[in-house]
């Protein structure tokens, strides 16, 4: 795997994860998107798979927002 393509695994996450929390308030998900980012980030593309799927669904990360 290539540094593109764990550019576009980050980057498809991240629109997944945008859309999840788009109903949130703006502080909450301004916040989970970039503690997200921010832990996604100068990942090879394997590591990169490994911590999305670690991270699990942005649906469920986003529900579980919305629960707290």
């Amino acid at each position: 795997m290539t540094g593109t393509e764990a550019q576009s695994l980050r980057d498809d996450y991240l629109r997944r994860l945008d859309a999840a929390i788009a109903e949130l308030p703006w502080r909450v998900a301004n916040d989970l998107r970039s503690g997200i980012a921010e832990e996604l980030e100068g990942l090879d593309a394997a590591t990169m798979q490994v911590r999305i799927d670690r991270l699990g669904d942005p649906e469920s990360i986003a529900a579980a927002a919305r629960d707290e």
